[in-house]
């Protein structure tokens, strides 16, 4: 859905707007400054896109110890342990789930993504966020009670 929302959405947006704009500037008495008025709209709606989905990551795979994600050509692989943080944020839709990592890497200290919606629809918490979350707070335990390096109270 990432490739709908990041490319497909605004290029239809601006597509509509277009064709508004082309539409008011037959009909009479139309202002004569509608072009511009279109093109202010297009540079509007242009930077609120990249504001808003431009930090996105195209693709992230679970891998079961590490998630590998792709931004563009950068592909990075971040370990489970290293997630200091899972945030959702419901304030757009859809939904922007964001790591908090303990190291930046090539993708910086933060990733951000669109995850997998639910069968139930756009108002209930990913089902696959939740479980990185668990996954995410049991490595946690894990690392305070046995210690990072395996060796039992050595944390």
């Amino acid at each position: 859905m990432i490739v709908f929302y990041k490319w497909i959405a605004p290029a239809t947006g601006l597509l509509i707007l277009a064709v508004t704009s082309l539409q008011w500037s037959k009909s009479e008495g139309a202002w004569p400054w509608y072009f511009w008025v279109f093109l202010a709209a297009a540079a509007i709606a242009a930077a609120m896109h990249g504001v808003k989905m431009g930090r996105l990551a195209d693709e992230v795979v679970d891998h079961g110890d590490y998630l590998r994600v792709r931004r563009g050509s950068i592909e990075e692989s971040i370990p489970i342990a290293d997630i200091e943080k899972i945030s959702s944020s419901h304030a757009f839709r859809p939904a922007r789930v964001t790591l908090l990592l303990r190291r930046p890497g090539r993708l910086g200290d933060r990733v951000s993504f669109i995850a997998r919606e639910n069968w139930l629809g756009f108002y209930v918490e990913s089902a696959a966020v939740i479980e990185l979350r668990q996954r995410i707070a049991l490595k946690k335990i894990h690392d305070e009670f046995v210690g990072a390096d395996g060796i039992r109270g050595s944390g």
